[in-house]
């Protein structure tokens, strides 16, 4: 059984930065920003003429290292998966799963190296995405994917029991999606509705945090990202540990993505990045949660 730890693609160059940007996997906030993903995943294939590049660039000018921690949080994802799978979790339920992009950590692939029989179910609000997911997937009875608004878990659920079993621990994944939520969504109880779902399990979880920038950097993030793709809510180190309120974290707790079980290496992210952690919900939260054999 292999146990390689996946690591984040380095870029060599300013375009390579920018088409990493442009294609990352994102959830729009609601159905009226479904555009917004084909034409990022437009730019992220080398188109040239095209509005969002200018967008990209303007974020770069901002903060550089942007696709450097954006990739690193795709990394993230495939090291929690593995943790996840290693304390026997066999169901994952993948919320905003996005569309792939060239570098992109499959969680299926993950999953499947430690329990074949795996189950993955993807949810994505976007129909381009859950089309383009079904053909991918289609010969595969044991992954499922769901067109729905992640913020609708009753909604979601219904579909998702064709594939999980709700008696049985799952593992929640969030990654890079929350901050696309409002306060009004309130989307730390949206994912409580998902873990009260399952009797345990596990919640992968990752959020934007930008509070290192300055106030100045930071309002004009957020004010391109918004005009060129979708409205996004980075939030504090303070409310986004709030996510984890009533669950037992796995080692090393909640920390900026590279730095989740990366063999101790130092990467540069800049000053907008991610906040990861896993952590122990239901009956794993019951207890001090395990470490992988």
């Amino acid at each position: 059984m292999t146990t390689d730890v996946p690591v984040a693609p380095s870029f060599d160059d300013k375009a390579a930065a920018a088409n990493a940007l442009a294609s990352s996997p994102r959830t729009p906030s609601s159905r009226s920003d479904l555009s917004a993903i084909t034409r990022a995943d437009d730019v992220g294939l080398g188109g040239k003429d095209h509005p969002d590049r200018i967008a990209v660039e303007k974020l770069l000018k901002i903060e550089p290292r942007l696709p450097v921690a954006m990739s690193e949080n795709r990394a993230f994802l495939g090291r929690a998966v593995m943790a996840a799978s290693l304390l026997d979790i066999k169901q994952f339920l993948n919320l905003g799963s996005g569309l792939p992009s060239p570098d992109s950590i499959s969680v299926t692939d993950v999953a499947r190296r430690y329990h074949p029989d795996a189950r993955i179910v993807h949810v994505d609000v976007a129909e381009l995405v859950a089309v383009h997911g079904r053909a991918l997937l289609a010969p595969d009875d044991h992954v499922l994917v769901v067109h729905e608004d992640a913020r609708e878990p009753d909604r979601v659920l219904r579909q998702a029991t064709a594939l999980l079993d709700l008696e049985e621990p799952a593992c929640i994944i969030a990654t890079a999606m929350a901050h696309f939520w409002a306060d009004s969504d309130d989307p730390a109880d949206v994912l409580r509705n998902y873990m009260r779902a399952f009797p345990a399990g596990y919640l992968i979880l990752s959020h934007a945090c930008g509070e290192e920038m300055s106030p100045d950097d930071f309002a004009q993030l957020r004010v391109t990202y918004e005009e060129a793709f979708a409205s996004i809510y980075p939030r504090t180190r303070a409310q986004i540990v709030a996510f984890l309120d009533g669950l037992e974290p796995l080692e090393p707790g909640l920390v900026e993505a590279s730095q989740w079980r990366n063999d101790d290496r130092q990467i540069d992210v800049g000053k907008a990045y991610f906040l990861a952690a896993v952590a122990g919900f239901g009956m794993y939260a019951q207890k001090p949660a395990r470490s992988p054999a």
